[in-house]
């Protein structure tokens, strides 16, 4: 029985040594869960690759990367669904709409990471890049987006985004005075509307659409409370942390 299954016949009724394996328990899922967000990534690379052959000689389109990438994906996206795919969300006839559109949208949720790796290599390649010239073993989705990213602008954009970011810790560490848990809640919040514009923008997303992602995360954040209580290529950075 794991830890998970201990603590709830126990009412989760928890020493500190059953908190301390549940917290290793967590992180051990964390890590495998990025190991295979990247793994899927490099699979796909690898793939494209295969098809574009060597680096050498011109550059192949950005059309002609992305037609390779679509056809790589399409193929490895099908075993994705058919890994993540449970009894209780496959597709079947005869199901209502409601429930026959929940389980469609829960096999989306699962295969996110396999869509998000698909569309960070996508926009590597519309940016310029050339997919034969990446290190699988060194790839990861915050390196693509960090090589496509335009330098850091010295205007007042980057000023008012700076002064935001101390705006809000210092508000934060104000609260925190008199309110730890209140603190803790109001930086959970903008972290999770942060999260969410991310996410929506590793799909390809405007960003008009990741501004209203963060919205309905809001919302679905407040509904929650009230019940119980450089645009040219670059050199990537490959040594940053996968998302």
């Amino acid at each position: 029985m794991d830890i998970q299954q201990t603590i709830k016949r126990a009412h989760y009724v928890a020493t500190e040594a059953q908190v301390e394996t549940l917290a290793a328990a967590h992180w051990n899922v964390a890590i495998q869960l990025e190991g295979s967000n990247s793994t899927y990534l490099r699979v796909v690379l690898v793939g494209a690759q295969a098809e574009l052959g060597k680096k050498r000689g011109r550059q192949p389109s950005a059309q002609s990367q992305l037609a390779v990438l679509e056809k790589v994906h399409e193929r490895f996206y099908a075993a994705v669904l058919r890994g993540v795919t449970t009894p209780d969300i496959a597709k079947e006839e005869g199901l209502e709409a409601t429930e026959s559109s929940r389980r469609a949208l829960e096999r989306n949720r699962r295969s996110t990471f396999a869509r998000s790796s698909k569309t960070a290599l996508a926009n590597y390649a519309k940016a310029g890049g050339d997919l034969r010239g990446l290190v699988p073993d060194e790839v990861t989705k915050a390196s693509l987006r960090a090589a496509i990213e335009p330098p850091p602008p010295e205007d007042r954009t980057a000023r008012q985004l700076a002064a935001a970011q101390g705006s809000i810790l210092r508000a934060v560490a104000r609260r925190a005075r008199g309110d730890p848990d209140g603190a803790r809640g109001m930086l959970e919040a903008v972290v999770t509307k942060l999260q969410a514009a991310l996410e929506a923008m590793d799909q390809g997303a405007p960003m008009e659409e990741a501004q209203a992602a963060t919205t309905v995360v809001a919302q679905g954040r407040r509904q929650s409370d009230r019940g119980p209580a450089r645009t040219r290529v670059g050199v990537p950075l490959l040594n940053r942390g996968a998302p």
